[in-house]
């Protein structure tokens, strides 16, 4: 969620870049202090995708009913419905 939320309001030049950077250091300590399989970045790409496309029908009247936008909202909703139906990913990281 913290990688999620990260890529939704962070506003810097080479945010994907700075996001992927923070992604793998999450993993790298989630995988050192974990007795589980060892996650892999390509894993949180696939979960981001997922959480994106729920996020969005979950919010989605609220959205809809909102004026002015503001905040999280604002910055999760602007151009994500014309990414989702490109299937683009949540954050181009490949």
């Amino acid at each position: 969620m913290v990688v999620f939320d990260l890529g939704v309001i962070m506003q810097c030049e080479r945010k994907t870049e700075v996001v992927r950077n923070l992604a793998g250091a999450i993993i790298e300590s989630y995988n050192q202090s974990s007795t589980s399989e060892r996650m892999h970045l390509s894993e949180v790409e696939e979960f981001l995708k997922l959480l994106e496309l729920s996020l969005f029908i979950q919010c989605y009247d609220f959205y809809t009913r909102s004026s002015p936008l503001q905040g999280w909202l604002k910055l999760f909703y602007e151009g994500r419905e014309e990414r989702i139906l490109s299937d683009a990913p949540f954050l181009a990281w490949k």
